[in-house]
């Protein structure tokens, strides 16, 4: 009896789901660094695991179709992978900005603000975020979360483009039957 493969599209919807966990986690952790200073270096442990997650949901594929899963399927995998992820991460980031932190970007712009009136040199700077908090130009939690999800899901293609070439690259260990 012949078992039946799990599609691409199937296993990376199944691998989204944890990826949109990690990512909501990094995005939440992120929106309340300026609160929790700590927080900024969980963020970039996070950011710095990425590939070791990304080749751990590829790995897995690689190895459950004894290496025969081509280059473009494990790089559809990835992408994908992202792709579901980062909605999951919009869904979010977006309750997140919406109810609990509905001034965010103004509280970073009035931060920076505040950090460029110590430089004398910045006064320029100042004035300009003066003026783009003045007359509305700091960008909506809609136009933050689709920036954020297009930059997500590129560089989760490129990233997933890197760590195939790293699972394809190692070879799988044979399995041996014998129990002893």
């Amino acid at each position: 009896m012949t078992e039946k493969r799990e599609s691409i599209f199937k296993y990376a919807a199944r691998c989204g789901l944890p990826m949109g966990a990690f990512l909501s986690v990094m995005s939440v952790a992120m929106v309340f660094s300026d609160r929790v200073p700590f927080l900024s270096i969980f963020v970039l442990t996070l950011l710095l695991g990425t590939p070791f997650l990304v080749y751990r949901l590829l790995r897995a594929r690689y190895v459950s179709d004894n290496g025969t899963t081509d280059f473009s399927s494990l790089w559809m995998i990835g992408i994908l992978t992202f792709i579901y992820g980062s909605l999951i991460c919009t869904a979010v980031t977006y309750a997140l900005l919406q109810w609990l932190r509905p001034d965010f970007f103004y509280d970073m712009a009035q931060m920076v603000i505040d950090q460029y009136k110590k430089v004398p040199a910045a006064s320029e700077m100042v004035d300009v975020l003066t003026k783009a908090i003045d007359n509305g130009l700091l960008p909506s939690t809609i136009e933050f979360l689709f920036q954020m999800f297009w930059l997500t899901s590129f560089l989760g293609s490129l990233l997933s483009a890197i760590v195939t070439l790293v699972v394809r690259s190692v070879k799988i260990k044979p399995q041996s039957n014998n129990r002893n």
